[in-house]
């Protein structure tokens, strides 16, 4: 059963009073609280494994250190230098499990091309990772893109000022002189220097509070499967 990451008290209780898991995967050390609190309220017994939590015990609720489970001689990281991995394709996945079609799209398009994708280690750290990784493509759901847009419209300058009617004035005609160096720059600082491809399955038409914040990232197409 996937349940969001964002899920919590009544929420989560239910689905736990639903599914009875014996086991579950969390990422965050807060999330192991939110699964400790609704366990002990719907009495069921289940095993939590998380990468950031310590090992517990309590009342048939256990919580165990993903670390705990790796078992033999751990594999070194090889590095690469980054001139052998600039011309790779990245897919970049920035979703949860609240995603419930997510899976299905990583699988097909992993099976069917190859493509390599990347993931950011926390929800925190997102923006961070994607500078460095410099995606080339996004596979994205309509209500991340939506989160995407309205995060791309938090980091501009207010309306009104002078430096929004310069972000206004550059994506009038984003392809010549300063303003495709604006652009440019904008898509450097957001970690998409580099995307060329949307992809946002079965997305309905985009609205326009959508679709003025994401033409920053549109240096490709935007593709929406059925």
């Amino acid at each position: 059963m996937v349940v969001s990451r964002d899920s919590q008290g009544e929420a989560l209780e239910q689905a736990l009073r639903t599914a009875r898991p014996r086991f579950a995967f969390v990422q965050r050390r807060e999330e192991v609280a939110h699964w400790r609190t609704a366990s002990q309220a719907v009495n069921t017994a289940i095993t939590v494994v998380s990468p950031q939590a310590t090992a517990a015990t309590a009342s048939g609720w256990q919580v165990v250190p993903l670390a705990a489970l790796l078992v033999g001689e751990q594999v070194a990281p090889q590095p690469l230098a980054w001139r052998n991995a600039a011309a790779d394709e990245v897919v970049w996945v920035d979703e949860g499990t609240e995603w419930a079609e997510g899976l299905k799209h990583v699988l097909s398009r992993w099976l069917e091309t190859g493509t390599g994708f990347a993931f950011p280690e926390t929800r925190g750290s997102a923006s961070r990772d994607r500078r460095e990784v410099a995606p080339t493509a996004l596979l994205l759901s309509a209500s991340r893109a939506q989160a995407l847009a309205d995060e791309i419209e938090a980091r501009l300058a207010p309306a009104g000022s002078w430096r929004r009617q310069l972000c206004d004035w550059t994506l009038r005609d984003p392809r010549r002189g300063v303003r495709r160096w604006i652009k440019a720059r904008v898509r450097t600082l957001l970690g998409f220097e580099r995307l060329a491809h949307i992809d946002c399955p079965a997305a309905p038409a985009t609205p326009p509070r959508t679709a003025v914040p994401l033409a920053w990232l549109q240096q490709g197409s935007v593709e929406r499967a059925a």
